[in-house]
């Protein structure tokens, strides 16, 4: 783990990245992350047991002793929300504020959950980060969850005396980022949040809600075996926007900012990556894909063992410099 908090983001890198990157490679994991896959093999049936039961798993699985290092982390509360801000000890844009949503499936994860990839992405990209740590599912529907944050959001950034007293004072707009299930709430945020929305890094997300009787593609390719199985990604459905809602993409994508899409090849939900990629880089120039060929859903939480997770994070921060 420790050559991960000492990792720099290097920018010997153009000032723009290629519009595809690696695209569509790697359809297997390598021994290392196999054992890694091996080791969590329980986790990819966590959709038998209770929500409950499920939401302790999924805190264990995540939990971390290690801590990179930032100047401070201040638990706060914005609207019905609360969340955690992360403020690093070399902020290099204070221009921009990074609002980070976790992923779980909606139903499961929080700010605590995710305390170790928040620290580590406000210390490496340079930027103050909200981690939000917003309501869940089945107790929240989806799109509740949404208006709910989209409001808190809102009464935050306009609460200039609030972010004064945080050392928040100068961020003119807002980087949305997000992992599976966050990714997408990361999206929704982005379009709805439009005018203060500079720019959006979404890894791995969950693009299309619906997960059909007979899956197809990745559904079908990787739908057991790579952390994250198929039908865990259905129960996170049902319970997220109901059984026999017909809610399958909840936005127009098209109406994104810039945004820099990040898959893993080896994923159930690599073909929702790939979909929305596509459709945002025919729609404008603004926008970047990068596939990680071999890597499984949620790769981005093993930077100390995989080296694409270091990749993923400087990536981003390498897209996000010039916005």
């Amino acid at each position: 783990m420790k050559s991960i908090l000492n990792i720099k983001c290097s920018n010997k890198f153009s000032g723009i990245l290629p519009r595809f990157l690696n695209l569509f490679s790697g359809n297997e994991v390598n021994i290392v992350t196999r054992k890694i896959l091996n080791h969590y093999k329980g986790v990819e049936n966590i959709h038998q047991l209770s929500v409950a039961e499920a939401r302790q798993l999924f805190i264990k699985i995540n939990r971390s002793s290690r801590k990179p290092r930032i100047e401070q982390e201040i638990n706060i509360k914005f609207g019905s929300i609360s969340g955690v801000l992360y403020i690093p000890r070399k902020i290099i844009r204070s221009d921009r504020l990074v609002v980070y949503f976790h992923g779980g499936g909606f139903v499961l994860g929080s700010a605590k959950s995710s305390n170790f990839i928040c620290r580590l992405i406000a210390d490496k990209w340079g930027m103050i980060l909200l981690n939000v740590d917003y309501p869940l599912a089945p107790e929240n529907k989806l799109q509740d969850q949404v208006k709910e944050i989209i409001k808190s959001l809102q009464e935050f950034w306009a609460d200039n005396k609030l972010r004064r007293s945080l050392g928040v004072e100068k961020p003119q707009a807002i980087f949305m980022t997000g992992e599976s299930a966050g990714a997408n709430i990361a999206a929704q945020a982005a379009v709805k949040m439009d005018k203060i929305t500079a720019g959006c890094v979404l890894y791995y997300p969950w693009v299309r809600l619906r997960i059909p009787k007979k899956p197809t593609g990745s559904l079908k390719r990787f739908e057991s075996g790579y952390f994250i199985s198929t039908e865990t990604l259905r129960w996170f459905s049902d319970l997220s926007i109901g059984v026999n809602s017909k809610l399958n993409q909840p936005i127009d994508y098209k109406k994104l900012p810039p945004t820099f899409v990040i898959g893993s090849g080896c994923d159930p939900l690599r073909d929702d990556s790939r979909f929305l990629g596509k459709l945002l880089i025919r729609n404008s120039n603004v926008h970047r894909f990068r596939e990680f060929g071999g890597m499984p859903h949620g790769f981005l939480a093993w930077p100390g063992i995989v080296s694409f997770s270091k990749q993923a994070i400087c990536e981003g921060s390498l897209f996000l410099k010039n916005l």
